[in-house]
């Protein structure tokens, strides 16, 4: 996992989010990352492990 190009940034300042090519890319590459993880998440359950999950509450 890689940190944000925030962190010691001496262009930094207020919302500097908001327009910061190096954050737009890392947010960009942190959400493909995200949107991957989550899917494979739901592929290792089966509908019947979640059933008896649902079923225990």
């Amino acid at each position: 996992m890689t940190s944000a190009p925030c962190k010691n940034c001496p262009d930094r300042h207020k919302s500097c989010w908001d327009n910061c090519k190096k954050y737009k890319q890392f947010k960009e590459e942190k959400d493909k990352e995200n949107q991957a993880m989550r899917r494979d998440e739901c592929d290792v359950f089966t509908i019947g492990q979640v059933m008896k999950v649902k079923r225990k509450r």
